[in-house]
């Protein structure tokens, strides 16, 4: 007969949950119950019964003891050294979907009063930096990039019983959006056969409220005539992407726009591929100490000719799109027969979807690092890339915080 594996030996109370779960039902249907009554009931049955499987899990895994000392090294690295085990296990938490776990392990380092070099446990488990579990900051931040964090507090509460902070969930944007350069960095160009003929580059700006520095209003002064409780710093969207060609004339563009009867059936070829990036201007303080301003627009500019350069086949044609071009002006007619784009309606659009929509609500007001998280957040989910860049900062995270192998 086979030993019980050591998860199987820690489940006893999920399978009394389900046994429960199922005389519950029977009761239910015995005694007529509402479809959302019983749905509400199951939803926090199953939740109970994946917390009590999640602890047997992490239980199961253990404490990570290796001994008094352990040998560790870096894959990168040459050589190995000797870490010694501290006199006593460490405690971190861990917040999950499930609810908050408290796991004691054993960690080495150099010395009681040192830094933690390695846990096995939290190795085996690769757990984030921070004590919110990987998945739980991405339904965070998958609610924050639409809705306000005073709303995604009160809507994780109300879903998982799980209370968190408005803090919190600000920082945890930050930190998300800390690895969202280098996802853009390591993005290949689109595959060459789903690309269109023409190649588009466009560019918008538009304010952001921001909270007034402390220091330009003090307290209890009251403003004067003309000055504003907030001042808008200027973000730039800038997005490159490619379409086919759509002749038309001059005639056939106005019955569109127009919406006239006898206006063209066929529907124009869509844009394949947007990518959109936006930026902040914004003041830093540089490495001299001194205070540096980040131009948002000269910031997009650069991306947008960086993906130009990934993307661009051959002689294949540019077209840069703008309002108020004048060349759109003088030689529209040109453009046309040549069936290039000449409307500005995807780069308006994502200025209203990407800011607008979610930064300029009523009362809003944003702190730079605040808002430069929430563009790259929202730009990376436009773009289609949420999962993708999910994979890639958890990978990234790992490899940061685990370099050793214990040998």
């Amino acid at each position: 007969m086979l030993a019980k594996s050591t998860v199987e030996l820690n489940v006893e109370g999920a399978l009394l949950a389900v046994k429960d779960m199922v005389q519950w039902l029977d009761e239910a249907v015995e005694h007529p119950t509402a479809a959302h009554v019983v749905e509400r009931e199951l939803f926090r049955r199953v939740m109970e019964m994946g917390r009590q499987l999640f602890g047997a899990f992490v239980k199961a895994v253990g404490n990570g003891d290796l001994g008094s000392e352990v040998t560790l090294e870096r894959p990168d690295c040459p050589g190995s050294r000797v870490a010694k085990r501290f006199a006593e296990e460490h405690r971190r938490k861990l917040r999950t979907i499930f609810g908050e776990f408290s796991l004691s392990r054993c960690v080495y380092g150099q010395g009681e009063r040192k830094a933690i070099e390695f846990a096995l446990t939290d190795q085996r488990l690769q757990l984030p930096e921070s004590e919110i579990s990987y998945l739980l900051q991405e339904w965070d931040q998958l609610l924050g990039i639409n809705q306000a964090f005073g709303a995604v507090r009160k809507t994780m509460e109300s879903i998982l019983q799980i209370k968190q902070s408005v803090d919190t969930l600000e920082q945890g944007s930050q930190q998300m959006a800390e690895s969202a350069e280098a996802f853009r960095a390591q993005q290949p160009a689109p595959e060459a056969q789903t690309e269109g003929e023409l190649l588009v580059v466009t560019e918008d700006n538009k304010g952001i409220p921001m909270v007034r520095p402390a220091d330009v209003l003090p307290p209890g002064a009251h403003l004067t005539k003309g000055q504003k409780k907030n001042k808008k710093k200027l973000a730039c969207v800038g997005c490159v992407y490619t379409v086919d060609r759509h002749v038309r004339t001059p005639e056939e563009l106005v019955a569109t726009l127009f919406r006239d009867a006898d206006r063209p059936t066929l529907t124009p070829p869509p844009s394949k591929h947007r990518r959109y990036w936006a930026r902040l201007t914004r003041d830093v303080v540089n490495a001299d100490g001194n205070i540096e301003e980040i131009n948002g627009q000269r910031d997009i500019f650069e991306h947008l000719r960086e993906d130009i350069s990934l993307r661009r086949k051959g002689h294949q044609m540019l077209l840069n799109l703008s309002d108020g071009q004048r060349s759109l002006q003088t030689d529209r007619d040109e453009y046309l027969a040549a069936g290039y784009p000449i409307a500005t309606g995807v780069i308006e659009g994502a200025c209203r979807h990407i800011i607008k929509d979610r930064m300029e609500r009523t009362g809003m007001r944003w702190k730079i690092a605040g808002a430069q998280a929430m563009l790259e957040l929202r730009t990376i989910h436009t773009n289609g890339d949420w999962e993708s860049f999910q994979n890639f900062r958890i990978t990234r995270e790992t490899n940061r915080l685990y370099p050793y192998t214990a040998v």
